[in-house]
């Protein structure tokens, strides 16, 4: 199971453009953005990557309604949990996801995930 993480894209699509060209190269299966879209835009930029995109909210992500509209619509490859954490089962596998810090290190103690 190979995934690319990645988040705090704070509105620069210059930066995300560079990393989705990157990573185009490589053999994984999923994405995982750990949050602060800043704007629906951002948010567009991944849905229409052509990998599987799994996102949660961070601290600065704008237009929640927008950015979620755009996961919604048709062809988007991103999803986008309810809440600022989410368990995703992926490969056989619970992986915690967050975009704050303070929370992982206890998650991770808790043996209750493979993955945070």
């Amino acid at each position: 199971m190979k995934a690319i993480i990645f988040s705090d894209i704070h509105d620069n699509y210059q930066n995300l453009t560079l990393m989705l060209t990157q990573v185009k190269e490589l053999s994984f299966e999923h994405m995982f953005f750990l949050g602060d879209f800043v704007n629906a835009g951002i948010a567009r930029t991944i849905a229409l990557f052509p990998a599987p995109t799994y996102a949660t909210w961070g601290n600065n992500d704008g237009d929640r309604s927008a950015i979620t509209r755009v996961a919604m619509s048709p062809g988007s490859n991103l999803s986008i949990a309810e809440a600022t954490f989410d368990i995703v089962e992926f490969g056989g596998r619970r992986i915690f996801v967050t975009h704050y810090p303070l929370t992982v290190a206890s998650m991770a103690k808790s043996g209750d995930y493979d993955a945070v």
